[in-house]
């Protein structure tokens, strides 16, 4: 009896092989409240597995934090046994995603963003992360680097670099519960006023940087702020921002009407809502103004900016 139920037990087994070296097709597959369309799924030494669709149920309870441990590990033992796989379409809630898993390199698109990683793991309460690409669809920014992520504090690290146009750029972001911290410098580079405009910065500010101030090249030493996560959107605040560049060749225009004042380079200090330029080799018109420095105060203050000037010159300046 035992016998004969292995023997039917091994014609079963060696039956399911040969038609997973062969491939399976299904064309419409429902497990329990999961639907899957288009699938195939074949065995060559390790699996592969293709889906035109998959619905994934939304679940009404409430995510909990802390069971995002036991859950990758579990993700990260499936994934061993797969070579390949390919969803092509992934519903879940409203959002839909494309997924792909090859050569140990997990992929994940949606109209908003991609994203790709070839490690994660987890230690302990982190989740530990290499990420190739992140790319932010909507601001056409590529970023990549290392993630650490503490699920039960609710804490994340993330650093690395992040291209823009002609903008190369190292960061680092810290994250704690909603609040958010950056680091930021960068390359010299010239396309500062699509970088600003990223960023909707208050008005003055964003007006004395990109129309006021102009320059062929921008190198950012340093810019650090705060920010607030809201629930569709990130915040800036404004008052914590501060700030280091150098630019070269360099055209501030203080007022409408007067001719711009012209430097070889000049450093430009963000600090306490206020900007300071510090100038070298300034000139206006064909005059010297070496020394000279200007302020823009209360930036973030409702009432007009206060300009302070402290022009140096040798002879008569005719404005």
């Amino acid at each position: 009896m035992i016998r004969n139920i292995l023997f039917i037990f091994a014609v079963i087994v060696f039956a399911l092989f040969i038609f997973l070296k062969n491939g399976i097709s299904v064309n419409h597959l429902k497990i329990d409240s999961l639907t899957i369309d288009g699938l195939y799924l074949k065995l060559d030494k390790k699996f592969i597995l293709r889906a035109d669709r998959l619905t994934i149920p939304a679940n009404k309870k409430k995510q909990n934090l802390s069971a995002l441990g036991s859950g990758l590990d579990r993700f990260n033992k499936i994934l061993h046994y797969f070579k390949h796989i390919e969803l092509k379409e992934v519903n879940f809630k409203n959002d839909h995603y494309s997924i792909l898993y090859s050569d140990n390199i997990f992929y994940m698109v949606n109209d908003f963003f991609e994203i790709a990683s070839h490690q994660i793991s987890r230690d302990g309460d982190e989740i530990h992360a290499v990420m190739d690409l992140i790319y932010l669809r909507e601001y056409d920014i590529r970023l990549s680097g290392k993630l650490v992520y503490n699920y039960k504090k609710d804490i994340a690290l993330f650093s690395g670099s992040a291209e823009y146009m002609d903008i190369h750029a190292d960061f680092m972001v810290s994250k704690k519960k909603k609040n958010l911290y950056y680091v930021i410098k960068s390359n010299s580079f010239s396309q500062f006023k699509s970088l600003v405009d990223q960023f909707r910065l208050p008005p003055k500010i964003s007006l004395w940087m990109t129309n006021r101030l102009k320059a062929e090249r921008y190198t950012l030493n340093s810019l650090k702020g705060a920010a607030k996560i809201e629930k569709k959107s990130i915040k800036l605040i404004p008052d914590t921002i501060v700030g280091e560049a150098v630019l070269e060749d360099v055209s501030i225009n203080f007022k409408d009407g007067l001719s711009a004042l012209k430097a070889k380079s000049m450093k430009i200090v963000l600090r306490d809502e206020n900007l300071y330029f510090k100038l070298l080799k300034p000139y206006y018109g064909k005059k010297s103004l070496a020394g000279s420095s200007a302020s823009i105060l209360d930036l973030l203050n409702p009432k007009p900016v206060v300009l302070k000037l402290d022009l140096k010159f040798d002879t008569q300046l005719d404005l």
